[in-house]
């Protein structure tokens, strides 16, 4: 009887557990980014000077999570080559409530042609869990957005060798028409200076 009773009263109180955490709520992280993908193209200017070329990418960061959520974002790989290029963030870390959605801009400044590729991470953490260090702060929900970017080397303005072409063809012609004629008039006037001697003698 003792046994039944004990086996009865675990069964009891298992049974409060299991309808304890039905009953409350779960708070889990979520969250959405867009696009998941993206292939970006540019020209680099062939006398650019460092400066690079400038692409402006909107991404979508969403909070589906039913608490208010930290969002961090950061990027990898060839994109956090400061060599190749320099990555801005209108916002590098934001508070999202619970279904807000938001855009935030990435430039990216591209300075040498290439083909390269990478990730903007973006991280969720619970506003109320968020560790203040910088890898607790890295530890959560990891959303990938894989960004490709193919940088072509782009040379003086095609425009100018086919408008400006004819123009600067043209300027040799002339100059070296001007250059013969130059020299036949000196050689005329070296012969009519060769005759008057003559005639004088």
């Amino acid at each position: 009887m003792r046994t039944m009773n004990g086996i009865e009263k675990s069964a009891g109180i298992m049974a409060v557990l299991l309808l304890t955490i039905m009953v409350v709520p779960v708070c889990a992280l979520e969250g959405s980014m867009g696009p998941a993908r993206m292939t970006l193209r540019t020209e680099v200017p062939f006398m650019s000077l460092g400066a690079g070329s400038v692409i402006e990418v909107p991404v979508r960061v969403c909070n589906t999570a039913n608490e208010s959520e930290s969002v961090r974002l950061f990027i990898t790989d060839d994109l956090n080559n400061s060599d190749l290029m320099r990555v801005n963030f209108a916002e590098e870390h934001l508070i999202l409530m619970p279904e807000e959605e938001r855009v935030i801009t990435v430039t990216f400044t591209v300075k040498k042609p290439g083909s390269f590729s990478g990730n903007i991470v973006t991280v969720f953490n619970s506003l109320n869990e968020e560790s203040s260090s910088t890898i607790g702060s890295m530890v959560g929900l990891r959303l990938n957005s894989k960004v490709s970017i193919v940088a072509e080397r782009k040379g003086p303005d095609s425009s100018l060798y086919t408008h400006g072409g004819a123009v600067g063809v043209a300027g040799i012609v002339l100059l070296i028409g001007v250059i013969l004629h130059r020299r036949k008039q000196k050689e005329r006037e070296e012969e009519t200076k060769g005759g008057e001697e003559r005639c004088i003698e």
